[in-house]
């Protein structure tokens, strides 16, 4: 059976008010993404007339350069300053943009799958409407990882941990994740195989930030504030992602006592989650 809905202390006004100011801000985020890419494309435009500016300017450098009886000009030496300064002007530097480190993707990724698990979470199976519409966004987001190659991203995520068996791990419980849509009697296997890897990928996580192997104690938060690199915004993305690990493991816990025909679907939101998961945290604490 699809999960109850959680109780809060919330009125009902804050919760109206803090979807509003939700729907604004990601209108807002909406908004800026969009420009941003007309902007690229926009300046797409005028490529071809800076490559022949790049062109010109190449020739006039490489004949001053060559041929000693030219540039001797004192009206050259201002029109060059001119055209420099001009140009500099009416064609401002462009940011250099990095594949990596980019966190767009990762901390963009993290805003979605609150919006998931919360969707998954509060739908009122209840409201033939609501229900309809939550199963829609259910489905776009699928498709969304699909067409994102989201799978793909986390496996080699995962090869930066330089562990091979975490790797062996991903690729036994994506074939158990992918057989158990044919085969129901394998879903508690998958579930099974889903909440080792999340195990194994957390204590790799704490591994990876003790001073030594002596060090034994270590949580959450000291694993955040020593990966974060002193950045007090990835550090606070990181500890957020701890919630999401903690509904994760209590949710593949449940998933291995349960026996219902919603377990399929059950599993396929967890798989989401997981993948999510590990992909915005380590996207987080590498920056090559």
């Amino acid at each position: 059976m699809p999960p109850k809905k959680k109780s809060n202390s919330t009125t009902p006004i804050d919760t109206v008010k803090h979807k509003d100011d939700n729907i604004k801000n990601l209108e807002e985020k909406k908004a800026y993404l969009k420009q941003w890419l007309d902007n690229i494309r926009s300046a797409g435009e005028i490529v071809p007339t800076v490559e022949h500016n790049l062109e010109v300017t190449e020739w006039e450098l490489e004949t001053l350069e060559n041929v000693p009886s030219v540039g001797t000009n004192p009206d050259l030496k201002m029109q060059i300053e001119y055209d420099t300064r001009e140009l500099q002007k009416q064609l401002p530097m462009m940011p250099k943009y990095k594949v990596l480190p980019f966190r767009m993707a990762y901390t963009s990724t993290a805003s979605a799958a609150t919006v998931y698990s919360e969707l998954i979470q509060n739908i009122n199976w209840g409201l033939i409407g609501q229900q309809d519409a939550a199963l829609e966004s259910l489905e776009k987001y699928d498709a969304i990882q699909t067409a994102h190659q989201r799978e793909e991203d986390v496996l080699a995520l995962l090869k930066k941990l330089n562990v091979e068996y975490v790797v062996g791990l991903f690729t036994k419980t994506k074939q158990y994740v992918y057989e158990s849509k044919n085969n129901p009697q394998k879903i508690t296997s998958a579930a099974n195989e889903m909440r080792n890897l999340l195990l194994k990928f957390k204590g790799e996580l704490f591994d990876k930030a003790r001073a030594n192997n002596q060090e034994k104690s270590m949580d959450w938060g000291k694993m955040s504030s020593r990966l974060s690199d002193g950045d007090a915004g990835i550090e606070q993305q990181l500890l957020i992602q701890e919630k999401a690990y903690s509904r994760l493991n209590v949710d593949l816990s449940n998933l291995l006592k349960e026996r219902h025909q919603a377990m399929l679907i059950e599993l396929h939101n967890a798989w989401v989650l997981l993948l999510d998961h590990i992909f915005v945290t380590i996207g987080l604490i590498y920056k090559e």
